[in-house]
């Protein structure tokens, strides 16, 4: 995960104070009767084998169905014509968790890491059994919230830069608001 350095210049390329790390595990509590996370842990290792643990917190959820991702007819990247138009509204208080078209997500999280917080971004889709986090069928959810955890490979090596350190609060990340946007729902 790139860093994003203090100050209002953007960030076009990758980030020159990134720290080479190895996943080695990870925690999803998932909202119940979804396939959402709710909450997640990920833990990496760095070349000296100290251990980093990232929490993510969601504070707001976009639906990627809303950029056609998963839609059924206007899914994302099909070719409808020179000037096909439709649109389509949902109410984010009432999309249906169990609908695999919204498992697809970008969650905006607060994120902790050695002790500092800053804002970032959890996309997140689960399709499929997944034994480690309870789902036996295609798009079974999960009947009440369980914690999963998993432990990685701890074996695998890795010279080139896996998962940067975060540090650093994006300017202009200082809270969120309150206002209704289009595919985002607040948790």
């Amino acid at each position: 995960m790139p860093r994003v350095p203090k100050g209002d210049d953007p960030v076009f390329a990758r980030d020159t104070g990134e720290t080479a790390a190895i996943p080695c595990s990870y925690q999803f509590d998932y909202l119940p009767g979804s396939r959402r996370l709710k909450h997640a842990i990920l833990r990496s290792r760095l070349h000296d084998g100290t251990i980093v643990e990232v929490e993510y917190e969601p504070i707001i959820t976009f639906y990627m169905a809303g950029l056609g991702y998963s839609h059924p007819e206007w899914g994302h990247g099909h070719w409808k014509g020179a000037s096909a138009i439709a649109d389509e509204t949902w109410s984010c208080n009432e999309i249906d968790l169990t609908n695999p078209q919204f498992f697809h997500v970008q969650q905006v999280c607060r994120v902790t890491m050695t002790g500092e917080q800053a804002c970032g971004i959890l996309e997140h889709a689960a399709h499929g059994p997944h034994k480690p986090s309870g789902f036996t069928e295609l798009h079974d959810v999960l009947s009440r919230l369980k914690t999963r955890t998993r432990n990685l490979e701890l074996v695998r090596q890795s010279t080139k830069p896996n998962r940067p350190e975060l540090s650093g609060r994006p300017r202009g990340a200082r809270g969120h608001t309150n206002r209704p946007v289009a595919g985002v729902n607040r948790d």
